[in-house]
């Protein structure tokens, strides 16, 4: 049986060598999907950046744009904690959403910010949010790391689309983290 195993393989690997076994990598779109695990990676990071993007989007983004930090595939008892979001996670959205100069998506993630991670005396953001979108307990917290992409996606922004909004949240922002 280890015989006819090895020729097997053996086989199947000359057979792929000169070309007469060969299998496609699957498109940009069945890739981003999500669905699809190819067996060879792309090089081009474009892709993954993109398959990232699109599996946040559709797998993790709620309408307010709320990020889930978990996808729960089974009850395990611990679906509220499933359903945290975290300064980190919106503010990486951020920079994608500037990064792809889609300003709709951008301002929309913004209102998320500004409605419910801003702390409302300090200026800061929370660190981690309920799934009703309210920081408890250590999420009153900074995660200052955040903060910093946060900025770096409004002087980004900024530049781009020059609205007021952007350069008083720039203010805040700083003045917080001083």
């Amino acid at each position: 049986i280890i015989a006819v195993y090895a020729a097997a393989g053996i086989s199947l690997k000359i057979a792929s060598d000169f070309g007469l076994i060969n299998k496609a990598a699957p498109t940009p779109f069945e890739f981003a999907s999500g669905d699809i695990i190819p067996e060879e990676i792309p090089r081009d990071i474009s892709l993954h950046i993109d398959a990232a993007k699109s599996f946040v989007e559709k797998k993790l983004t709620k309408s307010n744009k709320h990020i889930n930090l978990h996808i729960t595939f089974y009850d395990n008892g611990s679906t509220e904690l499933d359903q945290n979001t975290n300064s980190e996670a919106i503010s990486y959205y951020l920079l994608w959403s500037v990064a792809d100069k889609n300003k709709i998506q951008f301002d929309k993630t913004l209102d998320f910010v500004e409605k419910y991670m801003l702390h409302p005396n300090h200026n800061y953001l929370y660190w981690r949010l309920n799934s009703h979108e309210i920081a408890v307990d250590d999420g009153t917290n900074i995660a200052s790391d955040a903060d910093i992409r946060v900025l770096k996606s409004l002087f980004i922004a900024e530049k781009q689309w020059g609205a007021k909004r952007y350069s008083e949240l720039i203010d805040k922002l700083a003045e917080a983290l001083e």
